[in-house]
């Protein structure tokens, strides 16, 4: 049987997102189903993601909710998938990406090809300069991803964290490594979609930046899911804008969390069991 593909995009700026949703279209094959899940409840983005979707033929599902004052990324990525489980939707990959993400047009047949072996497959960011950004972006709507450039210092940072993922990876065999090692990061993994329910998604105690990936990551090594790297091979383009972060990563409000060392696979307030959040509002948006 066919594994279905669920692409799920978090954001809470219409900054690059019109640009992601063109490089959905451009994906072969396309994605089963395609979310947007917002950290906001903002028009102008619903208004943005409904003229994509005219523009671009695609059916998408938007969920969004008043902000809280402070960054709930676990919780928005969850709403998403509580909203297609709604939808009847329970089985096949979730491949997350940031509203700032441009995956190469392989990408999902890649995920899928992957995911009859591994349950957890962890990308990276190729990291667009400022200046390159814009080009980049105008090519986007002409229909041109360029070829990810191997020579290019970015390119080799990717390979030397699939390698260093993959010297983690066969650490943790061996019992030698950090509970969270080899790490995920959010903003492009996919994960089998019966296992992020098993484990009960992202754990919602994560707030502010960061903590939430790198907590699903040690709980899927703590169950023993199979882990793939794909930083350098399934390369994802990331559109330049100025971080959230302030400080070093400790310094953030989830590595905090992170660092409370009461936790189990299956985190408490979840997937099944959210914390308490306003109103949230669902729509399927599809193309006139």
């Amino acid at each position: 049987m066919k594994t279905s593909a669920h692409l799920i995009i978090v954001t809470h700026t219409t900054r690059h997102l019109e640009a992601v949703l063109k490089g959905v279209s451009l994906l072969n094959p396309r994605p089963s189903t395609i979310s947007v899940t917002c950290d906001v409840n903002k028009p102008e983005i619903e208004a943005l993601i409904k003229a994509s979707a005219d523009e671009f033929k695609l059916q998408i599902y938007y969920t969004a909710r008043t902000h809280h004052g402070i960054a709930r990324p676990a919780q928005t990525r969850n709403n998403a998938v509580r909203t297609l489980m709604e939808h009847g939707h329970t089985s096949g990959q979730l491949i997350f990406i940031d509203g700032d993400m441009i995956l190469v047009p392989s990408a999902i047949q890649q995920h899928l090809n992957l995911a009859e072996k591994y349950s957890v497959i962890v990308g990276e960011r190729y990291n667009l300069l400022e200046e390159e950004t814009p080009e980049f972006k105008q090519n986007l709507f002409k229909n041109i991803i360029p070829e990810i450039d191997i020579h290019s210092a970015e390119f080799q940072r990717l390979i030397k964290v699939d390698k260093k993922r993959k010297t983690q990876i066969l650490l943790r065999r061996l019992g030698l490594t950090k509970p969270g090692k080899p790490k995920v990061i959010g903003c492009h993994f996919s994960i089998r979609f019966s296992d992020f329910i098993e484990i009960n998604g992202f754990d919602e105690r994560f707030t502010g930046y960061g903590g939430e990936d790198d907590d699903i990551g040690r709980r899927s090594h703590k169950k023993g899911l199979r882990y793939h790297t794909v930083a350098a091979t399934i390369p994802a383009y990331h559109l330049y804008h100025p971080t959230r972060s302030y400080g070093k990563w400790k310094d953030n409000e989830g590595p905090a969390v992170y660092n409370d060392e009461s936790w189990e696979v299956r985190c408490k307030p979840g997937l099944t069991s959210p914390t308490p959040q306003h109103e949230i509002q669902e729509k399927v948006l599809s193309p006139d």
